[in-house]
């Protein structure tokens, strides 16, 4: 007789079998109510969540009640107690959305920094006179970049995710303007300023924060659709390069400047009185070789101003104000740029006031979207102030000493040379004072 160790009775087997099945079948149904649970409850959250969204959500924040939207955006806010107080001012606050309230925001800032400005242009303190008139040159630029970006923002063809890096530039720029105000005054006039400014440097502030929290959110969505690429860092030279780049840019000058009386005008500053206003057209003006002694400006209102000359050691525009004499620094440039698209190519700009007169700028660009190529800026402490907006240097040489590269603007300097020189005995050499500085590739000597 054959072993049967190991083997299991039929019936037993049919037995086995069909328990086997039945805990199957047990656990199947088991998961299926606990699935059909979650599904269930996630099902009531959700309608719950839903119904509370579209309805007005009221927070108690003393004593007052405010949206959740609102709480919401003045949460990324540095100064949240003014956030709260802007948008409670706000018809219908309860039912704007994020962007609607950012909108709002700035309306309001606009608001707050025209107060200020009539408070500083009318002031009567002779002696602050130069100071508070350049506070309130500062706080007009405010307000102009302070409108560009309600403009911009309130255009119904773009959204305000794709606009999110001008917003920021725009933002940024204003509230540097307001800083520089205040950094302006002399002692006993900053409480003046700080009391006037409070306000819409908050508001500033929290505006700035609003945008770029609302970028994330976009970013995070993949909802922007104007990726940051080389040609956004470098716009300025890239938009034009091939202008400034030509070898005919002085055969088509519209405007000749020229010291010895060969061209129409004998002074950059008055060749730039024909420059019409806001001109989406390039207006290119050719400085033959010579030093011009003139402090130059190009106004905010001469868009697109290129200006070439002979050489970097040829057509010079040299000054000397300076701090120690009683000039602002921001006052202080022999060339200084407020013009959107700006360019130069083959330009001096030289500040001699030397360096017991500390403060003293060669060159001041407070203008978006500006490009400077094969230009040199020559001076000893604060060179080159690169205030605000967005700049692109190439090719070019700055020579100083303290902080001779400083500013709040988002800078690129490409292939530069960056020259410091002997400073006064006592003082150190500094080459920057400056947050958005990219230096690639530049040699330091």
């Amino acid at each position: 007789m054959s072993s049967t160790y190991g083997k299991v009775d039929e019936c037993e087997h049919v037995m086995l079998e069909a328990r086997r099945k039945t805990r199957k079948r047990i656990a199947i149904i088991a998961v299926s109510l606990i699935v059909l649970a979650i599904i269930v409850v996630g099902a009531v959250l959700g309608t719950m969540a839903h119904k509370k969204s579209s309805e007005t959500v009221e927070i108690k924040n003393n004593g007052d009640s405010i949206s959740a939207s609102i709480k919401a955006v003045c949460d990324v806010t540095l100064h949240k107690d003014k956030c709260m107080e802007t948008f409670r001012s706000a018809p219908n606050a309860s039912s704007l959305n994020p962007e609607e309230l950012f909108k709002f925001a700035v309306k309001i800032t606009i608001a707050e920094v025209s107060k200020a400005l009539n408070a500083f242009s009318s002031s009567n303190d002779e002696k602050s006179n130069i100071t508070m008139d350049a506070c309130a040159e500062l706080l007009d630029l405010t307000i102009d970049n302070l409108n560009n970006t309600l403009t911009s923002s309130s255009n119904g063809d773009v959204t305000v995710p794709e606009l999110v890096d001008d917003l920021r530039t725009w933002l940024s720029s204003a509230e540097t303007y307001q800083e520089t105000c205040v950094e302006t005054l002399s002692p006993d006039m900053k409480p003046f300023g700080e009391s006037h400014l409070k306000n819409s440097t908050e508001m500033t502030s929290n505006a700035l924060a609003i945008i770029t929290w609302l970028g994330k959110i976009a970013d995070s969505f993949t909802l922007r659709r104007r990726l940051l690429t080389t040609a956004d860092v470098e716009v300025g030279f890239h938009v034009g390069r091939r202008l400034l780049q030509s070898t005919d840019l002085k055969k088509v000058a519209h405007i000749v400047v020229a010291k010895d009386g060969s061209g129409k005008y004998r002074t950059i500053s008055r060749a730039l009185k024909d420059v019409p206003e806001k001109s989406e057209k390039r207006t290119i003006i050719y400085v033959k070789k010579g030093v011009y002694f003139e402090n130059v400006r190009v106004e905010k209102k001469m868009w697109n101003v290129v200006v070439v000359g002979d050489g970097e050691s040829k057509s010079i525009v040299s000054g000397r104000l300076n701090v120690i004499d009683g000039t602002p620094t921001f006052k202080t440039a022999t060339f200084a740029v407020f013009g959107k698209g700006f360019m130069a190519r083959d330009m001096g700009f030289i500040n001699t006031a030397g360096p017991s007169k500390h403060q003293a700028v060669a060159l001041m660009v407070s203008a978006d979207l500006a490009a400077l190529y094969r230009c040199t800026m020559n001076a000893y402490q604060d060179t080159l102030y690169v205030h605000a907006q967005r700049q692109f240097y190439r090719d070019c040489t700055i020579i100083g000493t303290v902080d001779f590269i400083f500013g709040n603007s988002a800078a690129v300097l490409q292939n530069c040379r960056i020259l410091p020189r002997r400073p006064m005995k006592g003082q150190q050499i500094t080459i920057t004072a400056q947050g958005l500085l990219l230096l690639f590739p530049c040699k330091i000597v």
